[in-house]
């Protein structure tokens, strides 16, 4: 028998900042695994950047080790967290986590309040923000913001599309095909970057946990648009599936 390590295997059980935030950066980076010959189930999660990694070990009170995979070539090296928990896997799959979870995952009912947060930990794995070239007659030479959120599954990004539509956060169409035909992806561009930003960064605590460089290209861009800090107010509910 291997070594058991201490976590906190009751981090998902209950509703907080950091909770929906590491939730979200799970569905977008994360699985569960079962190994049936040794009735042994497994939370993992996976990343290039090795910040994420050890964030979500303290914020779960791990004590297991970070293992490294090296690709060679152009690849960056690959960070990976994984805990052998029966409680913790079945704390996340009553939130919706799934093995081989991909192209089938679906959105779970996440408390309104909560919802940023979540947004903002998909968007640290599976989401990117750049500024393209074209000018604007009300922008010119700051270029367009365009944000893009990704996934296998088609049902997931219709539904945070459904939610940031009704909510007025966004007015774009947002669900492309990505050009791989692989995956999907939602894109934004500036006006709806606006809000988004205003939704995910909207606590201190989660500007405090999210990924800086991505942060940083948002804040900075805003800033030369006098767009100030987030302050978006949400109301307590449920978001439903």
């Amino acid at each position: 028998m291997g070594i058991k390590y201490y976590c906190n295997d009751t981090f998902f059980d209950s509703w907080s900042e950091e909770m929906a935030y590491v939730l979200g950066y799970l569905f977008a980076d994360g699985s569960l695994d079962y190994v049936p010959q040794i009735r042994a189930r497994y939370m993992r999660v996976t990343s290039t950047d090795k910040d994420r990694i050890v964030l979500i070990r303290k914020l779960l009170s791990s004590k297991h080790t970070i293992a490294t995979e090296i690709r060679g070539g152009n690849y960056a090296p690959k960070y990976i967290l994984s805990i052998g928990s029966h409680r913790l896997y079945a704390a996340l799959s009553r939130r919706g986590l799934t093995p081989h979870k991909s192209l089938t995952i679906l959105l779970p009912s996440i408390p309104r309040q909560y919802f940023g947060a979540f947004l903002c930990g998909y968007f640290d794995g599976d989401g990117c923000v750049y500024i393209d070239k074209q000018k604007s007659k009300s922008r010119g030479n700051l270029g367009r913001m365009i944000i893009i959120f990704t996934s296998g599954s088609k049902k997931f990004l219709e539904a945070v599309h459904k939610i940031l539509f009704e909510q007025g956060i966004v007015r774009g169409r947002g669900l492309y095909l990505h050009s791989n035909k692989r995956a999907y992806q939602l894109r934004y561009l500036t006006d709806d970057c606006a809000n988004v930003y205003k939704l995910m960064y909207s606590s201190p605590r989660i500007r405090d946990l999210c990924l800086r460089r991505k942060y940083a290209i948002f804040s900075r861009y805003f800033e030369r648009l006098e767009i100030s800090k987030p302050e978006y107010k949400t109301n307590t509910g449920l978001m439903a599936k």
